[in-house]
């Protein structure tokens, strides 16, 4: 009794220790965080900042046209609003203008102090990208028109267009003054090209894939490709830094940024995953932030970044090295709750002698049985990866917004019960509910009548040559594919050559001639009846083998007591078929909740919605819409429709039983 009390106080202690463990690695994890919120909000959707250190104001320029300024994280001034959405902002270099280029084809020159506009340069064509020269003289503006024509126009200072360089078979992603004001170039191709002002061609640098974004960090040109690889070129388009983020979740690389001293690098996500990389390029931090990072902006201690969810975020390079530590530590801490949890569980079933018992003989059986269950370990894997894995990604997905659209793990968010709120918003679930409950009983009925019927006129007959001729004439369709008899049915139901309506036209019965699948009234009960005189082979067999299964002497007994055959069946036999009659019950059940592809081959639900259920819209937004997340909340549902009332009537046939 002492050793039981002290085993209770270690499970005790143990357990409070991994709640501490788990509370600590909380506490570090807090104190570990790299990213910052600053209250800074426009309004909008956040495309392009830009920052004045020395004065402490940010600018950012949003997707709706507006552009604003914050100090201290109050909004200091508002431009007025403009057509189209921003795409970056370039701040001079005595902190005075602010240049920012418009999608709806405008470049704007603001005074960086009040958010007055100086200067209108209507461009005429989509803008991609600007860069202003290091006098400020040019601006610099890289364009695309129609599918493959770019152009690269030159602007003075005022505004007057110095020059115009029209490429052809190309689509330009970034433009950035370099060394002596010579203009770099990048288009969709991969090629990042070094042009005099003029527009001749210095030097070609071939990223191999398309490019996505380009920076000028210092003499320093940054081009970000679509495959999440960072090339840092020199003035001569010489690779002086290359890496490339590991991008397992497939997310979409939208931006890139480098830190003051440009030893970290940043790349964004349109899913809102941001990489993190250090000096040599290995990859330290990756978060998810849930909305597409589209700028992201040095300043001198720290990294901000924002998106189109009306956020601006900074992140704290000088912490990577603590954060790290602290994450070793947060291991640490979660291995040690894990042990501290195990140790609670072994001291607890120790101190408790009924759990130290029952425990102690499945440990004795495991070991006992050792071998069996190595052996049988290959086949668990196997079922897990094939069969339930499958299951528990359907349970999980049916609460995200998976799709064929948002395939990739980057793309999937979750959104909470809206899947099964759809449902019933849609409506062509429910619409298939009274279809599905017509072909459940009438499945079940059919299951319960011919099959019984055959099976049991073949137990009467006499001689065992005639019983398995017999038996084996209605078990040879089985080999026919189910597909083929559907097929078969569709042709008898043909309007024009089908047996249905030749029949009715030989005994001279036109007026009951039908589109048999095509008539909204009759179209289910056309489904219904497909597999006349539904002989199935599998229920005549179950009954067939529990009749002969029934002792003969009990027959005989009920004939000479003067019970004829009819009342031996009705009062004997049938009786004793109950166990076999509900399994077939259940079975069918389960078979009409799951089946549709009876519909689909015959009427693909039509016409109208006449011969819908609920299992061919669910197989409808897998295969022709894509609604993955969705269609396996449709799963969930049908599977709880069908498993509760097989649940239920295994609970109350067991609670029969036991009142026997």
């Amino acid at each position: 009794m002492k050793k039981n009390s002290i085993r209770f106080i270690a499970a005790l202690i143990s357990l409070i220790l991994a709640f501490a463990s788990i509370y600590l690695g909380n506490y570090f994890e807090s104190q570990s965080a790299l990213v910052t919120d600053t209250n800074i909000v426009t309004g909008g959707r956040n495309r392009a900042i830009t920052a004045n250190e020395d004065e402490g104001v940010v600018y950012i320029a949003t997707h709706d046209g507006t552009l604003q300024a914050f100090k201290d994280e109050a909004m200091l001034w508002s431009a007025e609003v403009v057509p189209g959405p921003y795409c970056r902002l370039y701040l001079s270099k005595d902190n005075t203008r602010l240049y920012a280029a418009n999608e709806g084809q405008k470049v704007y020159v603001f005074d960086a102090a009040d958010g007055k506009m100086l200067l209108e340069i209507p461009v005429g064509r989509n803008v991609v990208d600007i860069a202003v020269s290091s006098d400020e003289k040019r601006i610099a503006v890289a364009t695309n028109t129609g599918r493959n024509k770019a152009n690269v126009l030159i602007y003075s200072d005022t505004g007057e267009l110095l020059f115009n360089n029209a490429l052809k078979n190309t689509v330009l992603r970034g433009i950035e003054y370099g060394k002596a004001d010579a203009l770099m170039i990048a288009n969709k191709r991969g090629e990042v090209t070094h042009i005099t002002q003029e527009g001749e061609n210095i030097k070609t640098y071939k990223a191999n894939y398309d490019v996505v974004k380009t920076m000028m960090h210092g003499e320093t040109l940054w081009v970000l490709t679509i495959d999440g690889t960072y090339h840092a070129l020199d003035s001569d388009l010489e690779v002086v830094r290359k890496g490339r983020v590991v991008n397992e979740i497939n997310a979409y690389i939208e931006s890139i940024g480098v830190d003051k001293n440009g030893e970290y690098v940043f790349v964004g996500t349109e899913q809102g995953y941001i990489f993190v990389l250090n000096g040599d390029d290995q990859q330290v931090y990756i978060e998810d932030f849930a909305s597409q990072i589209t700028d992201i902006f040095a300043l001198k201690d720290s990294v901000c970044f924002t998106g189109l969810n009306d956020f601006v975020k900074v992140f704290h390079p000088d912490r990577i090295e603590s954060f790290q530590l602290l994450s070793n530590v947060k291991i640490i801490t979660n291995i040690a709750a894990i042990v501290f949890f195990v140790a609670f569980i072994v001291f607890l079933i120790l101190a408790v002698p009924s759990f130290k018992r029952k425990v102690g003989r499945i440990l004795k059986a495991i070991w006992k049985y050792k071998m069996a269950y190595i052996l049988l370990l290959p086949t668990f894997v196997i079922l897990f990866l094939f069969s339930y894995r499958g299951i528990f990604i359907g349970l999980t997905r049916a609460f995200t917004n998976w799709s064929s659209r948002n395939y990739y793990l980057a793309d999937i968010d979750f959104v909470g019960l809206d899947n099964f709120k759809a449902i019933i918003d849609n409506g062509y679930f429910l619409i298939g509910i009274k279809n599905l409950a017509l072909i459940i009983v009438t499945s079940i009925v059919k299951t319960l009548t011919v099959p019984l019927a055959v099976a049991w006129m073949i137990w009467a007959m006499t001689g065992d040559k005639r019983k398995y001729i017999h038996r084996f004439l209605v078990v040879l369709p089985i080999v026919i594919p189910g597909v083929v008899n559907i097929m078969v049915w569709e042709r008898i139901y043909d309007p024009t050559v089908g047996l249905i309506n030749n029949l009715l036209e030989l005994f001279g019965r036109q007026e009951w001639q039908r589109v048999w699948l095509g008539d909204s009234s009759i179209a289910m009960w056309a489904v219904v009846f497909v597999g006349f005189p539904f002989v199935a082979a599998l229920p005549m067999l179950v009954y067939y083998g529990a009749l002969s299964n029934i002792g003969s002497d009990v027959v005989e007994s009920a004939s000479i007591d003067g019970a004829g055959r009819w009342k031996t069946f009705w009062l004997i036999q049938l009786p004793l078929l109950k166990p076999q009659i509900g399994l077939l019950i259940t079975l069918t059940f389960i078979g009409s909740m799951q089946d549709f592809y009876t519909i689909f081959l015959l009427t693909s639900g039509g016409p109208g919605t006449s011969t819908y259920v609920p299992a061919l819209e669910l197989f409808f937004n897998v295969s022709k819409f894509g609604n993955y997340g969705y269609a396996s909340a449709m799963g969930i549902v049908l599977m709880v429709c069908t498993l509760v009332p097989v649940l239920l009537s295994q609970v109350i046939s067991k609670r029969k039983g036991d009142l026997r």
